[in-house]
């Protein structure tokens, strides 16, 4: 019983410490100048399809922003794909 426990509490501190990077993350996307799919899609030149497919399979960073929940793509993340780092 115990055993079980301690393997429990462990999962749970895993399970937060995922959470709160995930949350420092997107605290960092918030404090940078974004842009939205058509910027960044003119800016790489492809279509926002293309775009939209890269963000639903998590090649490129993105957070959504307002009561709609507009895509936004972090400037740092931008710069990124310029530079052909992990380009998809």
């Amino acid at each position: 019983m115990e055993a079980s426990l301690i393997t429990h509490r462990s999962q749970l501190r895993s399970l937060s410490d995922v959470i709160l990077d995930r949350q420092r993350e997107s605290l960092a996307l918030l404090s940078e100048k974004t842009f939205s799919v058509t910027e960044v899609s003119n800016a790489l030149g492809v279509h926002r399809s293309t775009l939209r497919g890269w963000l639903h399979t998590g090649l490129v960073r993105s957070s959504r922003t307002g009561r709609r929940g507009r895509l936004r793509i972090p400037q740092s993340e931008l710069e990124r794909l310029l530079r052909g780092e992990g380009q998809p």
